[in-house]
């Protein structure tokens, strides 16, 4: 196992967890993320107040969540973030049910937050939610939509079982980065600190987790992508977040390797000590 050199990293450590469908109440919303500011990563934080600024820390939450728990974030004093789960590509128009990159930035600007949004989650991608089924051009538009409005995406790639098993992981994972950020260049792709977070399709929700050295290798070749695509500077600063059903128990082991700069975190988002058992793993706060 590749360990960490115990310094300031060049990228930042990136904890979000991505609600879904979850809670069920706005009531509900509030308790949990009450709780995760206030009985376990405040202390967390403040006996390690010199590394904040390089771990992130953030939740995507529903769009009508989204105002009310901006007041909740606010009591973090600076450290929880709010991100809206996908937008719409076009400025506005008869799409019934989407909500545009300008409509999300509006709430998340008044919720003082930093305009942060999800982009191509493997649900979305690979028809688990029923009627959707995003394409890699699909994906791009919206990535070119969040860059035009000054929000950082976080653009999901990963591949499902059946393209692992027949081994062309590698390929299906450039393809959906070269695509899905056709066009982009470096100074945009930079200036708005794009995040990459790699799901493995199979190890959502399935409670079946990559290894980390399997983890390791994904990310690894989506930093030589990003190395051939932009350079070694920008591929060495981009965070990659890891998303396959990461929880307290085997987040240290993953977020140990050499590429793996943080975790898109499901169903242990839902739990807020959890959650900031996650938290507790990055390498910075041993």
């Amino acid at each position: 196992m590749t360990e960490r050199v115990a310094q300031a990293p060049q990228r930042s450590y990136e904890i979000w967890g991505n609600w879904k469908m979850n809670p069920r109440t706005i009531d509900e919303a509030e308790g949990l993320l009450f709780d995760m500011i206030h009985k376990h990563l405040k202390p967390l934080l403040e006996d390690f107040d010199s590394v904040r600024k390089f771990v992130g820390i953030g939740i995507f939450a529903p769009d009508l969540f989204m105002s009310s728990l901006g007041d909740t974030a606010r009591t973090a004093e600076g450290f929880m973030r709010l991100g809206a789960q996908n937008m719409y590509f076009a400025e506005k128009g008869a799409y019934t049910g989407e909500s545009s990159a300008r409509m999300i930035r509006s709430i998340l600007t008044y919720a003082d937050n930093d305009p942060n949004v999800l982009i191509g989650h493997s649900e979305r991608r690979h028809g688990s939610i029923e009627g959707v089924l995003e394409t890699n051009e699909i994906i791009n538009q919206k990535m070119k939509a969040a860059y035009t409005h000054t929000m950082r995406p976080f653009m999901a790639v990963g591949e499902t079982l059946s393209e692992r098993e027949d081994g062309i992981t590698e390929d299906v994972l450039e393809e959906q980065i070269r695509e899905g950020l056709a066009g982009v260049s470096a100074e945009v792709f930079m200036r708005a600190r794009t995040v990459i977070a790699y799901e493995p399709v199979w190890a959502i929700g399935t409670g079946e987790t990559a290894t980390p050295k399997m983890a390791n290798e994904a990310h690894a070749h989506i930093r030589g992508i990003l190395r051939e695509k932009y350079g070694e500077e920008v591929a060495d600063q981009t965070s990659i977040q890891y998303g396959g059903s990461m929880k307290p128990g085997n987040a240290a082991e993953l977020l140990a390797q050499e590429h793996i700069d943080g975790g898109l975190i499901g169903g242990a988002s839902l739990d807020a000590a959890s959650f900031a058992g996650i938290v507790a793993a990055v390498p910075l706060f041993k």
